[in-house]
């Protein structure tokens, strides 16, 4: 009997094909400005293995790849609390709720670097850590850009613009001088998507 109330509940809190069921209300640990901690319990329908699992809840982002009418790809060099030091990495943003990401996009272009561009568009969605974010990367491309008036950056953004021209980027990479995860990734993209063009 308890095994059969146990499969009747499983059907209602599991999606199909997933294995995992949750035994109770989801509770929120931690709530700052950009992102927020919960908590659930559960456990696996056909183990029995049981595990209070966290996960981070974040705004979607979006990484800028922005290439120049000389073929350069724009960066900033932005000083990042989680490592107290400057990293080399793409333009990029989170969504305000409600915006369209693409607006997202021009604007924290704009806002970071000065520069604007002809919109490619959208080429990927990325998960930045589906292991502990529900959150996406949301990857947006513009070209023939030019600089039409200085980087006007928030208060506590402290980043410098560099702009390195495109068969440089992978000795970046490969000297550790260009590390940050997600801004590589959105370049893997965005030359996969020239290769089909």
């Amino acid at each position: 009997m308890n095994k059969h109330r146990r499969t009747e509940q499983a059907r209602t809190l599991v999606k199909p094909g997933v294995a995992w069921r949750v035994l109770g209300p989801t509770q929120e640990i931690l709530s700052c400005s950009v992102f927020s901690i919960l908590a659930v319990e559960k456990e696996h329908i056909i183990n029995g293995a049981r595990s209070t699992f966290y996960s981070l809840q974040a705004p979607t982002w979006v990484n800028i790849v922005a290439v120049t009418v000389e073929d350069n790809l724009i960066l900033v060099r932005q000083y990042r609390h989680g490592i107290n030091d400057y990293v080399l990495e793409l333009p990029a943003g989170m969504v305000t709720e409600g915006e369209d990401p693409a607006l997202t996009a021009k604007r924290e272009l704009l806002e970071e670097t000065g520069f604007e561009g002809r919109e490619i568009g959208l080429l990927g969605r990325l998960f930045p850590n589906p292991g502990l974010q529900n959150n996406e990367c949301f990857t947006y491309c513009f070209d023939k850009c030019t600089q039409i008036k200085d980087p006007n950056p928030e208060a506590f953004e402290d980043l410098v613009v560099q702009s390195v021209p495109l068969e440089t980027v992978d000795d970046l990479i490969m000297t550790g001088r260009f590390r940050n995860a997600l801004s590589i990734a959105a370049i893997h993209i965005f030359r996969a998507f020239r290769n089909r063009l």
